[in-house]
């Protein structure tokens, strides 16, 4: 049995970073996110870094539909947008 995903995507803030959830409400992905340590260091993921990651595969569904040019161009608009 194949299980399927149905869109939209989105995407929500949790305390430590991003949940990916299909229509139904499933989680798909979690992106998490790093806060400064003591020296001011970010090992992971900055919040912004893991905004841009959670917002950019809640787009797969759209970007699946369309062609290659498109897609190319409405992932560069995502990037663009924060």
């Amino acid at each position: 049995m194949v299980r399927t995903f149905p869109a939209p995507w989105r995407f929500i803030e949790t305390e430590n970073g991003y949940c990916i959830l299909d229509a139904t409400g499933q989680a798909l992905a979690y992106v998490f996110a790093d806060e400064p340590n003591d020296q001011g260091e970010v090992v992971g993921l900055t919040w912004d870094d893991a905004w841009r990651v959670a917002r950019v595969i809640s787009t797969v569904p759209e970007v699946l539909k369309l062609s290659g040019h498109q897609a190319r161009q409405l992932v560069d608009e995502e990037s663009e947008r924060k």
